[in-house]
This record gives C-alpha cells, sequence and structure tokens, in this order.
C-alpha cells in the first residue's frame, strides 16, 4: 500500500450535502490537514477546524481512515 505521507499536495474531493474540495498539506502520524475550499457550516465529519494558513486558506484536520473512507482522491 501506497504511503499517505506520498499524498502530500494531492486533492481530494468530500461530496455530501455539498462540494467540498481539499489540497493535502501534510500527513503527521494519523491525521491528515487539508487547505480547503467550498466548507460552509457544517465540517465534514471527523474533521476540526484549524486557524487559516498565511494565504487565508481555510484549514481541516481529520484522522486518516476518516479521509481514505469518506474522501475521494482526485489527483
Amino acid at each position: 500500500m501506497e504511503s499517505a505521507s506520498n499524498w502530500v499536495g494531492s486533492v481530494w474531493s468530500h461530496r455530501k450535502g455539498r462540494i467540498v474540495i481539499g489540497r493535502l498539506r501534510s500527513v503527521e502520524g494519523s491525521t491528515a490537514t487539508l487547505a480547503v475550499v467550498g466548507l460552509g457550516p457544517d465540517l465534514p465529519e471527523g474533521a476540526r477546524a484549524l486557524p487559516p494558513d498565511e494565504g487565508g486558506s481555510p484549514l481541516v484536520q481529520l484522522p486518516l481512515h476518516l479521509l481514505v473512507g469518506g474522501w475521494k482522491r482526485m489527483a
């Protein structure tokens, strides 16, 4: 199986009621951090909001198993 750290920089989509797309910023242990667009007031399941990055992009953090199970890697 491919290491999750090889996915850094890849784009993921989560579709549950609305479209949320994120670029994987980092993997630390069993946790993933993504910069996202399309994020409304409700976070995707298991995600927690982090302060925006220096460019103002919203960041979310979630367990890797939820990323793999509930999101689709697009590129």
